[in-house]
């Protein structure tokens, strides 16, 4: 299975660096949208296909917002999402 997903991360106020960061909680939102013109052609679909957009906010023990996720575009025939919970 390819790998097709696009997308940008934010670490601390820098775009795309790459370091160990304690990120103990994060929350994601998952949303479904259809490509458009210009996500489609990055990602070598047809436009309007069904895709799963992800943005995603970490935050440290404090609660303070360190790593930002945003525009993750997966397509619909490679994302599974499993949720497990505990209490």
């Amino acid at each position: 299975m390819v790998h097709r997903a696009v997308g940008r991360a934010h670490h601390g106020g820098h775009v795309g660096v790459t370091s160990v960061l304690n990120v103990p909680r994060a929350l994601q939102h998952f949303r479904a949208v259809n490509a458009s013109d210009e996500i489609a052609r990055q990602m070598g679909i047809a436009p309007h296909d069904a895709l799963l957009l992800i943005t995603r906010v970490g935050y440290t023990a404090e609660q303070r917002a360190i790593e930002l996720t945003t525009d993750t575009y997966c397509c619909n025939d490679y994302y599974d999402f499993v949720a497990e919970l505990h209490k």
